[in-house]
């Protein structure tokens, strides 16, 4: 900031229309008095100002080193919820073959005490609830389809 001293500036002692004293040996000093005072003025401004810059930088260290932990926490975060799905979708396998076992074991034991008609009953029944939910699945899939174009 390279200024020119201004006799107009505040902290001069001078106001807008006064008259500027005449040119002698007297006002010298007090023309060197204000010139110190405005350097010192300008030196705790740029004092202030390299404060507010130490500030900001701080302030964008922060906000970096916490978008840094965020990043982390997300990585982490989706991490688990990828071991949480698959885990859930071993679970519900397990359930699944573990129904159709039981299924097989009950068919294989009415077919075994001669009770086929009972055998061929629950096949049906197997068979009607299964492309049942074949088409009640496939129609929500397609319903989902139709309410997300963006997709």
């Amino acid at each position: 900031m390279n200024q020119s001293p201004d006799n107009n500036a505040p902290g001069t002692g001078l106001q807008k229309g006064a008259s500027q004293p005449p040119s002698s040996s007297s006002s010298g000093p007090e023309e060197l008095d204000i010139l110190k005072e405005l350097v010192q003025l300008q030196r705790e401004q740029l004092a202030v100002r390299q404060e507010e810059i130490g500030v900001q930088r701080q302030q964008v260290e922060n906000a970096h080193q916490f978008a840094l932990k965020n990043l982390d926490a997300q990585v982490t975060d989706r991490g688990d919820a990828r071991k949480h799905n698959k885990t859930d979708r071993r679970d519900r396998l397990i359930f699944a073959g573990f129904v159709v076992l039981i299924l097989i074991a009950f068919i294989a034991a009415a077919m075994y005490m001669n009770q086929i008609d009972i055998a061929k009953e629950v096949v049906k029944a197997i068979i009607y609830l299964v492309a049942g939910g074949l088409g009640g699945y496939s129609y929500a899939s397609q319903k989902r389809r139709k309410e997300k174009p963006d997709a």
